[in-house]
C-alpha cells in the first residue's frame, strides 16, 4: 500500500469517527417526567367510616386530595400504621380532625407505600397510598 492509499484509509476511518463523537451545544436535559395529577379520596362517604378508594396508586409528584364527605362525623388523614387497635403517626402528614366541607392535599415525591388512618376512628378507618416512580428512562445517544 502506498502512502497516498494509507492516508486515504486513515482519513476515511478517522474523519467519520470524529464527526460521530463531536460534543453538542445542548446542556444536559432531565428525562421526561410523567405529568403530575391530582387524585381524590373521599373521606367518610355515605356517613361511613371509610376512605374511598381504600388503596390509591399514584405517580411520583402526584397530589392526593382528601375530600371530606360527611358533615356529621369527624375524620382525619394521618400518616402512620395501625397494629391491632393501636395507631401510631409517622409525621409525614396530618390533616387534623374535621367535618365536611373540608379538603386536604399532599404531594408525594418519593416512591413507596404510605399507610394512613383516621385519628378519630383509629384502626377501623385505614387507607394506603402506593407511589410508583417515573416510568420514563433517559435515552441519550450522541
Amino acid at each position: 500500500m502506498t502512502i497516498k492509499h494509507a492516508l486515504f484509509v486513515v482519513a476515511f476511518l478517522v474523519v467519520p469517527a470524529t464527526l460521530l463523537f463531536q460534543p453538542t451545544n445542548s446542556t444536559a436535559q432531565e428525562p421526561p417526567r410523567h405529568p403530575s395529577t391530582t387524585h381524590t379520596i373521599h373521606v367518610g362517604p355515605n356517613s361511613l367510616s371509610v376512605f374511598s378508594p381504600t388503596v390509591q396508586t399514584v405517580n411520583v409528584n402526584d397530589t392526593v386530595n382528601w375530600e371530606w364527605a360527611s358533615a356529621f362525623s369527624p375524620h382525619s388523614t394521618t400518616s402512620g400504621n395501625c397494629s391491632g387497635f393501636i395507631c401510631t403517626p409517622d409525621g409525614k402528614w396530618e390533616s387534623g380532625v374535621h367535618t365536611a366541607p373540608f379538603s386536604f392535599n399532599f404531594q408525594f415525591t418519593t416512591p413507596g407505600t404510605y399507610p394512613y388512618y383516621c385519628s378519630f376512628h383509629g384502626s377501623m378507618m385505614q387507607g394506603t397510598i402506593v407511589v410508583v416512580g417515573n416510568i420514563f428512562l433517559p435515552l441519550v445517544l450522541r
